[in-house]
């Protein structure tokens, strides 16, 4: 299998820091999927402790061999998703692009991963607001201002992505580990 020397670079990031956080994992898609996260979106049940240990024996990044050759899989069905690691690396080549062109004030921002450097066109200094995780729904108001320089910053909050289901509250942070819910809010 052939493919490009980025589509290589998020792989083999993707992979090291599954292995190393053992919980930003690129195979998670179908775990996604299962909890109606994915692009089928919001599940009319919650999954079965079936469906969740069937599930997990089918993820995990060490299920994936990268070597020179390409990329192979251990298990059939194992699915990537990128959605994390590919638009911090994305917001890496806009950064690229513009310091190649010399340009070295802007803000990069894709699906909340950012990437600042220097200064706003005012010469001020570049200001992010973190939203408050515990606003009331449809609220939406600053808890910290951040004026991080020249740096990268990856958000995300069970407050900006759930749904109800049953009286319960089910958020897109999932433990890879187990199937379940980081946080139920």
């Amino acid at each position: 299998m052939n493919f490009s020397e980025d589509f290589r670079a998020v792989i083999s990031e993707s992979i090291r820091l599954g292995e190393s956080t053992k919980t930003l994992d690129v195979t998670m898609g179908p775990l996604i999927d299962l909890w109606g996260f994915g692009p089928d979106k919001k599940p009319t049940n919650r999954p079965s402790d079936e469906e969740l240990v069937s599930m997990i024996k089918n993820i995990g990044v060490d299920k994936l061999t990268l070597t020179a050759q390409g990329l192979a899989k251990k298990v059939a069905g194992l699915e990537l998703s990128f959605s994390a690691t590919a638009k911090g690396y994305g917001i890496d080549k806009v950064a690229q692009l513009l310091e190649s062109h010399n340009i070295t004030n802007y803000m990069v921002e894709i699906g909340g991963e950012l990437r600042i450097a220097g200064e706003k066109p005012n010469n001020k200094d570049w200001v992010i607001a973190i939203e408050q995780p515990d606003a009331q729904p449809g609220e939406r108001k600053v808890h910290r201002i951040l004026t991080p320089s020249t740096n990268g910053i990856a958000t995300s909050g069970d407050y900006r992505i759930f749904y109800e289901m049953n009286g319960e509250i089910y958020t897109h942070l999932i433990d890879q580990q187990q199937g379940c819910q980081l946080s139920m809010t």
